[in-house]
């Protein structure tokens, strides 16, 4: 990916609120999201290359396509959200439903 992702840019201006000694904060941040859209980029392209299998044969993606994102994807652990109430910190309510799904 040549250009960073809108998405990726974001997260480096909430990341980098300061300039870096000798570096403008725009470089900065166009850094950062250079390397999030990288360390993406194997998962993005099986991803894509499962829908457009799937496109080119009536829905279904082949064997090979879904085994390849499968393999990809195994490495993925999604980092748990902090919790944001007193009662969840405390172990006296459960977490919230909207950041299990």
């Amino acid at each position: 990916m040549k250009r960073p992702s809108e998405k990726a840019l974001k997260l480096g201006e909430e990341l980098f609120d300061c300039v870096l000694y000798g570096r403008t904060q725009s470089d900065s941040i166009n850094d950062l999201a250079e390397m999030a859209d990288e360390s993406n980029r194997e998962l993005l392209e099986a991803v894509i290359a499962v829908l457009k299998n799937a496109q080119r044969n009536g829905g279904v993606p082949s064997a090979f396509h879904v085994a390849h994102l499968q393999e990809v994807f195994s490495d993925y652990v999604p980092i748990p959200w902090p919790s944001d109430s007193q009662g969840e910190l405390a172990g006296l309510v459960p977490p919230a439903q909207s950041r299990l799904l």
